[in-house]
């Protein structure tokens, strides 16, 4: 997830909106080739991990890409439930920029 200021995105939309726009590209890029998606990651991260290891976790179908949030209201139940939040958001856009509200989150 990629949070921001509102006062920098209230600022700052056509940077708000490349960001997002830049995120789709890199999902849509992963996506498509996800071969020279693990080799950049590797070259860019220092990390000690395999080109296997990144190519499982681009393809094997346990992590979510996407720009739409999911599974923000369950977890905002959760966090109300525990206290975390005083008051639980009635949607998804409550805790998101109008930017992304148009698309199909959770």
């Amino acid at each position: 997830m990629l949070a921001a200021a509102r006062k920098f995105v209230d600022a700052n939309p056509k940077v708000a909106r490349a960001v997002i726009a830049a995120l789709e590209d890199a999902i849509a890029f992963i996506a498509k080739d996800p071969d020279q998606a693990a080799d950049i990651y590797l070259k860019s991260e220092s990390a000690k991990i395999s080109k296997e290891e990144v190519m499982s976790m681009l393809t094997d179908g346990s992590m979510l890409y996407a720009v739409e949030p999911s599974g923000v209201m369950t977890y905002a139940r959760f966090m109300a439930k525990t206290g975390w939040i005083k008051q639980e958001p009635q949607s998804w856009q409550d805790v998101f920029f109008p930017l992304l509200h148009g698309r199909n989150g959770s």
